[in-house]
């Protein structure tokens, strides 16, 4: 029984087993990642435009309101400054036609217009 036991042994040993061997073929390799195609692309940039555009927009918005503001507040005082002026211009040429107005004889004012 022992010879037996003994020949079955020797053959399971000098019979290949496939689960115990090991290929390392794959380990010399680098495993090759597919390479990315422009369309994998697409959609996160469009979403970058699309938050870029739509931050530019509202800044652009908010620089244009308030130099909206600023402009608006000098052109009133400039407008404020020239009708002063031309009123006090008007007032000037009023005085200047009140005095004339009365130095001259009520002949003249018939005559010479």
């Amino acid at each position: 029984m022992n010879t037996q036991r003994l020949i079955r042994s020797s053959k399971s040993i000098l019979t290949k087993r496939s689960y115990s061997t090991v290929n390392f073929s794959h380990i010399n390799e680098a495993p090759k990642a597919p390479k990315p195609q422009i369309r994998q692309f697409s959609n996160p940039l469009l979403h970058t435009f699309l938050f870029a555009s739509s931050t530019y927009i509202l800044l652009n918005s908010i620089w244009l309101s308030l130099e909206h503001e600023n402009k608006e507040k000098e052109l009133l005082a400039k407008s404020k400054l020239l009708e002063d002026t031309i009123q006090e211009l008007l007032d000037q040429k009023k005085v200047e036609l009140e005095h004339s107005e009365s130095s001259r004889k009520w002949y003249k004012l018939w005559l010479w217009k």
